[in-house]
């Protein structure tokens, strides 16, 4: 399941541990069992992006877990958040 996240100033699915910064969740699937098992793996990436910086611009204002580097228009998570395609590297 691919899933993508939003920074957000209100509304709020997740939030990083080190540094407080709010998430919105896309999710591509709706299954509870996944979305709870996907909580953990975001959790786990936010915190793996504050390797040097412990504040909020360790993360990106938009990013897709699993990583996806192809086109916005291929990712079911991206379209539900509306990605900017400026978010990922061309495929």
């Amino acid at each position: 399941m691919q899933v993508l996240c939003k920074a957000s100033t209100m509304a709020s699915d997740i939030q990083c541990s080190v540094c407080g910064q709010n998430f919105q969740v896309f999710w591509e699937r709706t299954n509870p069992t996944e979305r709870e098992a996907a909580r953990e793996e975001i959790l786990a990436a936010l915190k793996a992006q504050h390797t040097t910086d412990r504040g909020t611009d360790a993360h990106r204002a938009c990013f897709n877990l699993p990583e996806w580097n192809g086109s916005p228009k291929y990712s079911g998570a991206a379209l539900l958040g509306n990605a900017p395609a400026t978010t990922f590297q061309a495929a």
